[in-house]
């Protein structure tokens, strides 16, 4: 099978770049200092004696962490907002635990109620991820086996859009730790609408024990298309068609970064500045889906990544450019 290669800079699509999260908790001060580096708007309120501050951090950007002692009751809370309740979601955490497992469930980040997503260190001394978009169980997402007092650093990206073909309503969960890919799988997922926390559960159980350091929390995931249709019409495409518009996150990709189209169907489209174009000429008549790769090379935290887009075929007979 022939496959063709596309090659995008990232300069032409600056003006889709995302310019901040929605919250950072840097955690950077000696001192007691819960704010949020971002908008400010979601500030971390301290219960009981949950963590000490001014510690050292993941690395020299990151400066200090905060040092969480496992004591049950104390938690850092935020405040419900709707700035978390986006169906496509990328967060960003360090952590550094003391133990390797202890047969209990400690919390990095919590943001789970009926629906939502929890990163843990399970009973078992393995790191998950948690996610649940209705339905009655929790989707259990294992990362890697925890050790303990070494530095890991978390990358999450969940793409509502991006769905199973084969059971549609899923959508795609990528997480990196160590800017290496650790999950690539589908999953369903709807936000909490709940308070979040961090080194605990809101209720003030599952008390992380270690360090954590520069969690980030952005509505977006760290790639994405922005369609105005469901499916694209069969036939032949009589002129260049518009399907989508390409959003990247700052929280990754950088003016450094490479974006190319790979895969089967690759070649029936190009990139227009953050367009991406299906070429006049090409015939849908016997296709049912088109099956898209986009590869970003150079980026800030993970240096490539990969991301999958499946677009539908409708049943009629042309289309033009609206």
């Amino acid at each position: 099978m022939k496959f063709y290669l596309i090659t995008l800079l990232i300069a032409s699509l600056s003006i889709q770049v995302l310019a901040s999260p929605v919250a950072s908790w840097k955690f950077d001060s000696s001192k007691r200092k819960l704010d949020d580096y971002s908008s400010g708007q979601h500030p971390l309120k301290m219960i009981g004696e949950a963590a000490k501050f001014g510690k050292k951090g993941f690395d020299e950007k990151t400066k200090y962490a905060a040092q969480f002692n496992g004591t049950e009751d104390t938690m850092l809370l935020v405040t419900p907002h709707e700035d978390f309740n986006s169906e496509s979601f990328s967060f960003l955490a360090h952590a550094k635990s003391d133990i390797k497992k202890d047969g209990k469930y400690r919390a990095v980040f919590y943001a789970r109620e009926k629906d939502g997503f929890a990163l843990y260190l399970s009973p078992r001394g393995n790191w998950e991820l948690w996610t649940k978009g209705g339905g009655m169980t929790w989707n259990k997402h294992q990362i890697t086996e925890v050790v303990e007092n070494q530095w890991e650093q978390f990358l999450v990206s969940y793409n509502a859009q991006s769905q199973d073909p084969q059971n549609p309503g899923n959508g795609h969960l990528q997480i990196w730790q160590n800017g290496e890919i650790k999950v690539d799988t589908y999953t369903s997922y709807k936000p909490a609408k709940s308070k979040l926390s961090i080194g605990a559960s809101i209720v003030g159980t599952a008390n992380f024990k270690g360090l954590i350091d520069n969690v980030e929390y952005w509505n977006a995931p760290l790639l994405g298309l922005n369609s105005n249709s469901s499916s694209i019409p069969a036939g032949i495409v009589e002129e260049d068609l518009k399907v989508a518009e390409l959003n990247i996150s700052a929280l990754n990709f950088n003016f450094d970064t490479k974006f190319e189209l790979l895969g089967k169907d690759s070649n029936k489209f190009k990139l227009v500045g953050a367009e991406l174009i299906l070429n006049a000429g090409t015939d849908l008549s016997q296709v049912s889906n088109l099956e898209l790769m986009i590869k970003a090379s150079g980026g800030k935290i993970v240096n490539e990544s990969e991301f999958n887009f499946s677009f539908p075929i409708e049943t009629h007979t042309a289309i033009k450019m609206q």
